[in-house]
């Protein structure tokens, strides 16, 4: 899918994560920036844009800062930074890939307990039996100073899904936890649910998970 879309900014990390906007880029005349959007069967997301390497602003494109797409002075989305790859010659373009956020989920680590085994090593293998998606993502996501201190933007939102489960995970990062806990409540309500990080504002990425 392409889309257009009128600004475009590099920021230094995510805005609800103390990021600042390093600058905009331009460089297109009064064109407006083209974003190609890809969805794989997985849901799995990412988009890309061109822009003149000569163009300004983008001595502030890198991998790991967060592009963030202007519809309005208050509606924006955000994406992070990928591979950027840059073509020779004369009118040399920047090719960026970008990535959702969610990314910063799977690319910060596996969930890890306040438990150590005996010769000091985390604990990477845990569970919960019968608990609510609310309590579980709560209390091993939220309250847990291991994923809070790499992702402490991160809040709940609408859980939509009250019953309850049993889940056993090991090696699992936040982004394959929240994933298995919205397959494990399907299976068990029997109804389709949707999983998404929706941001709330300036403050946070909510888990939302709501009927499909």
């Amino acid at each position: 899918m392409t889309r257009t879309v009128p600004r475009l900014a590099i920021a230094s990390d995510l805005l609800c994560n103390n990021g600042t906007i390093l600058g905009f880029l331009s460089g297109l005349g009064s064109q407006p920036h083209v974003f190609e959007d890809t969805k794989s069967y997985a849901g799995q997301e990412s988009s890309h844009f061109t822009i003149p390497a000569s163009a300004s602003g983008t001595s502030n494109l890198s991998e790991g800062r967060v592009a963030v797409i202007w519809f309005s002075d208050t509606d924006y989305d955000e994406w992070i930074i990928g591979p950027i790859t840059k073509t020779r010659g004369a009118g040399a373009v920047y090719d960026v890939v970008c990535r959702p956020v969610t990314y910063k989920l799977t690319d910060c680590g596996f969930v890890k307990t306040d438990v150590t085994t005996q010769n000091g090593k985390p604990i990477l293998d845990d569970g919960v039996v019968q608990t609510t998606l609310t309590d579980l993502f709560q209390d091993k996501l939220i309250d847990n100073p291991n994923v809070n201190t790499l992702v402490p933007w991160l809040a709940i939102g609408t859980i939509a899904p009250s019953a309850l489960i049993d889940l056993d995970w090991a090696n699992a990062t936040p982004q394959a936890l929240i994933l298995a806990a919205v397959d494990a409540v399907q299976a068990v309500a029997g109804v389709p649910y949707d999983y998404r990080l929706v941001r709330n504002g300036t403050t946070s990425y909510d888990i939302t998970v709501t009927a499909a």
